[in-house]
């Protein structure tokens, strides 16, 4: 379920931006933090429910991927 992004340079340590990886989007919280797990990922969660939105930051040389859930009929009007 782990899909390819599109791939943007980040700018500076700490921006946000979309790179080659992980596609979490759909995702419920435990199916993320399970895959985030088995592939050695790094991820913040706010929310709950399922991922709506994904960003990836740089944080000391390492991808954090930040995740933001809603819940199903937020999803799935």
């Amino acid at each position: 379920r782990i899909a390819a992004s599109s791939t943007r340079e980040p700018e500076s340590e700490g921006t946000e931006t979309v790179v080659a990886g992980a596609n979490f989007l759909g995702m419920s919280l435990r199916e993320a933090v399970v895959t985030a797990q088995r592939n050695d990922w790094q991820i913040t969660t706010r929310g709950s429910g399922y991922v709506v939105k994904q960003a990836v930051a740089q944080q000391a040389g390492k991808p954090v991927h930040h995740l933001t859930l809603a819940p199903t009929y937020e999803v799935h009007p």
